[in-house]
């Protein structure tokens, strides 16, 4: 009986014996290569399943500085695996994107399941079965549990990344709220310049339209609401290049 091409999901479901959690791109290609480095450190070979959502997965194989091959797999479903298959150990990394934020791949959020257990690359192989070439196959079946050391070596890099990412993150927020303070405070005093101008344009209109004035009078109401008008002009102008100058364009 001929298998059917397998999904994403359904490979993700094979890694029970690792870790999942919420990844950023920039968390999974750091993983990736923690993961590749710490198990193909003499060579190997990396299957990579699925292309959706999966720009990150190409990023990080290519500064990958080792001996390994590639090979591409198709599958169903949005989302990337990766299979790293050494001398000895390897490893399955799975991640399927979750809801942009504000449409940014960058920021998009992927549920990702990994493990290096030999026996969740196994049951991947087992689903992959035809798709995985014979060298890749007989590599499966060597694959040997991790010793501990290199699982604290993958762990201790992922938390370090993550503690690097969590500064990174708090002085980018800390920016933003004193840039957002500053954008209130300007944006109070561009109010409260404009008051004054307006009601006083306002005001010169009100009167032209009420009352028969003579020319004189008409001409200096007229210059009056002018004056305010340009006043004006110039307030929005200046916010208008603010941002301009902000957003460096």
């Amino acid at each position: 009986m001929e298998k059917t091409t397998p999904d994403i999901l359904e490979l993700r479901a094979c890694l029970r014996m690792g870790v999942a959690g919420g990844y950023t791109p920039a968390a999974l290609m750091q993983l990736t290569q923690a993961l590749s480095y710490a198990t193909l450190s003499e060579g190997g070979s990396v299957l990579v399943a699925g292309a959706g959502g999966g720009h990150w997965a190409d990023l990080a194989l290519q500064d990958i500085h080792l001996p390994i091959q590639r090979s591409n797999l198709v599958t169903h479903g949005k989302g990337v695996a990766l299979i790293g298959l050494g001398p000895r150990y390897g490893y399955a990394l799975a991640a399927i994107p979750m809801e942009p934020l504000e449409g940014d791949a960058d920021l998009q959020l992927h549920d990702a399941h990994w493990s290096c257990a030999p026996e969740d690359l196994l049951a991947i192989g087992e689903l992959l079965d035809g798709a995985i070439p014979m060298m890749q196959r007989a590599a499966l079946l060597r694959l040997q549990p991790p010793p501990s050391s290199i699982l604290l070596q993958i762990a201790n890099q992922a938390l370090d990344f993550a503690a690097r990412q969590h500064i990174t993150l708090a002085l980018a927020n800390r920016s933003l709220s004193e840039r957002l303070r500053n954008h209130e405070d300007q944006t109070r005093m561009v109010v409260h310049d404009m008051r004054a101008p307006l009601h006083t344009l306002l005001i010169s209109l009100k009167a032209l339209e009420r009352q028969g004035f003579d020319a004189g009078v008409r001409q200096e109401l007229l210059e009056v609401a002018r004056e305010s008008s340009n006043y004006l002009l110039g307030l929005i102008n200046t916010v208008l290049d603010t941002a301009r100058l902000e957003t460096s364009s």
